[in-house]
């Protein structure tokens, strides 16, 4: 396996290296530079959408629960924003990072080289999710840039990395993406590691055709961190290469 060929190597760094702008700016963004950016619909100002970045920055680093994170918000501010609202932000955020993080961590190991995805199963859960409950394929199968979860706002939905032996055991899935449910739109149908794909490529073109501002300069920084944390994290990492 070469460089070139890595999906994942760093979601946490495109999370936390997006660039806050309003919802509105976002909707004119175009579509291969809006993984880069962050909003929230329904707040009154650009430095309220940064503080709620922030503070889900912070959260991402030290595992803090909805609750936790809500608490230590400036309610204030956030006064638009329903409860419901706000875990939908949270989960949105938090559980890709975990989740995307889940399937790099199995397809580097060498331990755990598969994945099962596992739905939570109560009254709240979507009957299409509960479809894929119990699907375990390898942690590099392109299944996984469909179907790692969050496949919708407030999915619970998480992957379960997995031994061979275990995977072989509890039975590894033949089925072919047609015959799952499609995500909702906007989730899934993103390839781990777009920084070192085509998709890093047409990035960097549309940045360059943005008018000049300091929004164009923030996001050509946070592609250019981006790719600077991929090489720094290689250069650690290339042992586990072929």
């Amino acid at each position: 396996m070469k460089k070139k060929d890595v999906d994942l190597v760093n979601s946490v760094a495109r999370i936390k290296n997006r660039v806050a702008v309003d919802e509105y700016y976002y909707a004119e963004l175009p579509q291969a530079i809006r993984s880069l950016a962050f909003t929230v619909s329904n707040l009154e100002s650009l430095r309220t959408i940064e503080m709620v970045k922030r503070s889900l920055d912070n959260a991402i680093e030290s595992g803090a629960s909805f609750n936790s994170w809500k608490d230590n918000l400036d309610q204030q501010a956030l006064k638009n924003l329903s409860d419901a609202r706000l875990e939908t932000v949270y989960r949105t955020n938090v559980h890709s990072v975990y989740n995307q993080s889940a399937r790099f961590n199995s397809y580097t190991s060498g331990v755990t080289p598969y994945l099962m995805y596992t739905a939570v199963g109560d009254e709240r859960t979507r009957p299409e999710h509960m479809k894929l409950d119990g699907v375990i394929k390898r942690a590099d199968s392109a299944f996984w840039d469909e179907y790692t979860p969050p496949l919708g706002f407030n999915c619970r939905c998480g992957v379960i990395p997995m031994s061979k032996d275990d995977a072989d055991e509890m039975g590894i899935s033949k089925r072919s993406n047609d015959s799952f449910p499609e995500p909702e739109e906007g989730f899934g149908k993103s390839k781990m590691g777009d920084v070192l794909s085509s998709v890093n490529k047409e990035a960097e073109k549309a940045i360059d055709n943005m008018p000049k501002s300091s929004l164009k300069d923030k996001f050509k920084e946070s592609q250019d961190n981006i790719k600077s944390l991929v090489d720094i994290w290689f250069d650690k990492n290339k042992n586990i290469f072929e």
